[in-house]
Order: structure tokens, then C-alpha cells, then sequence
């Protein structure tokens, strides 16, 4: 069962209360989080935004500093109070469309928190990107039975393999 995305425009993302940073990969940074009431995103898709980056950087000691001019990848994330820490076995979902351009990617979707807890209420639900309305991908983390993960041997009661 394919389901519809939760939100499409940086209008909807800052009405559920969600924060968007903007990922350099040419630079390695991160900026954020970006202002989502800034009359230029207004009413505009998240995913076909396009941001650049106007940083001076150095690429080797002897070489003139250059813009980076890469393009940024957009990241949704929570608020910085409902971010799951580090050892807290909560289930948690990466999201991401592997065929959009530029690239975004929706961190930390928590089963438990709106919007989030309408989608995942049965196991096998896949989401529609909003864009080319493909599958995306989902990478689950922090919850039992999920292998690699805090989670995994919570609740286990036999001798450990």
C-alpha cells in the first residue's frame, strides 16, 4: 500500500513544527535551521528547492580561496526537544527519495510523533515521494527486532547469541 506524503511545501513543514536544514556536501556542513517563514519559500515545494552554497573555502594550502558552489541537500528534522538521543531505543525512520534531484532526506521520523504516527500504524506501509510520487526508501533504527540497533535485544529474555 502505497501512502501519500505528509506534507509538500515549506508552508505545511513549519505548521507541524518540523525544522529544515540545508546539508553542503561539497564543504561538509550543515546550515540551519533555515528561517521556513521567509517570503521566498512561501507556498513553495520543499522538494524542488534549490540552495547553493557562498562559502569561501580553501581546497588545498598553496590554491587561491573559491566559492564552493555546491548544491545543498534539504533535511526535515524535529525540534531540537523531541530529537531522540543517542542510546534511547524509540523507533525512528530515515526517509529519502533516491530519484529526486536536488536530494532530500527527512531525519528522525518517530512512529510515536505527528505526522508521523498516521503513517506507520500498520507493518509494510510504504510512502510516495511528493515529487515523482515513487516509493521511498525508509531505513528503520532504534526498535526492537530491528537488528544493528539500541532496541534490538530489549525485552529479550533468553541467553544472548
Amino acid at each position: 500500500m502505497l501512502r501519500a506524503f505528509p506534507f509538500r511545501t515549506f508552508d505545511e513543514i513549519a505548521a507541524l513544527g518540523l525544522e529544515v536544514e540545508v546539508y553542503y556536501p561539497g564543504c561538509y556542513r550543515y546550515v540551519g535551521p533555515i528561517d521556513l517563514m521567509d517570503e521566498r519559500l512561501r507556498g513553495r515545494p520543499f522538494t524542488g528547492a534549490r540552495f547553493v552554497c557562498s562559502q569561501t573555502r580553501r581546497i588545498y594550502d598553496a590554491s587561491p580561496p573559491t566559492v564552493c558552489g555546491c548544491r545543498g541537500h534539504i533535511v526535515v528534522r524535529p525540534p531540537a526537544c523531541d530529537l531522540i538521543k543517542p542510546g534511547q531505543s524509540i523507533p525512528w525512520c530515515s526517509i529519502s527519495c533516491p530519484r529526486c534531484v536536488p536530494p532530500w532526506e527527512v531525519s528522525q521520523a518517530a512512529a510515536h510523533l505527528p505526522p508521523w504516527k498516521s503513517i506507520w500504524t500498520q507493518p509494510g506501509v510504504r510512502v510516495a515521494c511528493p515529487a515523482c510520487r515513487s516509493p521511498l526508501a525508509t531505513s528503520w533504527h532504534g526498535g526492537e527486532g530491528i537488528p544493528c540497533t539500541d532496541g534490538y535485544r530489549r525485552g529479550h529474555k533468553g541467553p544472548l547469541p
